[in-house]
């Protein structure tokens, strides 16, 4: 459900009336690993500890999971970390490229940088 502020922009709420977090999901997506002890965590412990911290995404529940799906394959910051044999679960782990940590200095994720292109010569 939409509503309005009162200067006029359009402000997402959820049943509840929780505001959507000024959040893009890769930023949630790095909050969530960024606060795991091993910094990695799959798909799933992603969204377990979004709907921990926001009620809008527990209100919203699944709707944005493909989301974060997404943004996990498609975004070079995140990297795909198989199980160990012997590791029982469901799905590969995430974490963050070391190189995109940067992008979160100072516990910002309200903004992205860019991060600078690699050019390769020969």
């Amino acid at each position: 459900m939409n509503s309005f502020s009162p200067n006029g922009m359009s402000s997402h709420r959820s049943k509840s009336g929780a505001t959507k977090p000024a959040y893009s999901y890769i930023a949630l997506i790095a909050m969530a690993i960024l606060n795991a002890e091993d910094k990695k965590l799959t798909l799933s412990q992603i969204c377990d500890f979004i709907m921990s911290r926001f009620q809008y995404y527990r209100d919203k529940f699944p709707a944005w999971q493909n989301s974060i799906r997404h943004n996990l394959s498609l975004n070079d910051c995140f990297v795909k970390i198989p199980r160990e044999p012997g590791n029982p679960g469901k799905g590969n782990y995430w974490s963050l490229d070391p190189k995109a940590q940067d992008m979160f200095d100072n516990g910002s994720f309200l903004r992205r940088r860019k991060r600078q292109a690699t050019f390769w010569t020969h």
